[in-house]
């Protein structure tokens, strides 16, 4: 996959688990210039609110390696990874209560996890939305066209006016 993806100019690269968008602490602690330690810590804080497999994943070490998923290094201590969910990764964020952190949280929403949605659309899917569109304008011309013909009437008088 190793689509790299641009965050308040700040790169990552994207992530899927479970064919699903995640995102990682190091990714997280990245974006908002935070250290690792304090997103685990958060993470620990607010983990019992948090719902596995629908929140955040967790994936060994090994499985990271022979995916190629996380990140070039990884401490030698580090023996499983957790996988953000975008619902994780919103409640994670809850944590980090400052303007950048707000400013990120908004446009990793509208892009990184925003994106891989889009990308799942197929062809099909792409022409039955178009059409739908195009149904919906032609409800309200014809709404408009009924309106001018019906309800917009002006008298002998200002006829001669216009």
């Amino acid at each position: 996959m190793n689509e790299t993806v641009f965050i308040n100019d700040t790169s990552i690269v994207a992530k899927e688990y479970s064919e699903e968008r995640v995102i990682t602490a190091w990714d997280i602690a990245k974006l908002h210039k935070r250290e690792i330690r304090e997103i685990n810590q958060n993470f620990k804080y607010i983990k019992d609110r948090l719902k596995f497999g629908e929140d955040y994943y967790v994936v060994t070490r090994d499985y990271a390696e022979s995916n190629q998923m996380i990140q070039e290094f990884l401490p030698n201590n580090v023996k499983e990874i957790i996988l953000f969910t975008e619902t994780g990764y919103l409640m994670l964020v809850r944590t980090l209560n400052d303007d950048l952190s707000w400013e990120i949280q908004k446009s990793l929403i509208k892009t990184y996890f925003t994106l891989k949605k889009m990308k799942t659309l197929t062809v099909e899917d792409m022409i039955i939305m178009q059409a739908n569109e195009v149904k919906a304008v032609k409800n309200k011309v014809e709404v408009l066209e009924n309106r001018i013909n019906n309800q917009i009437r002006i008298d002998h008088g200002e006829q001669l006016k216009v």
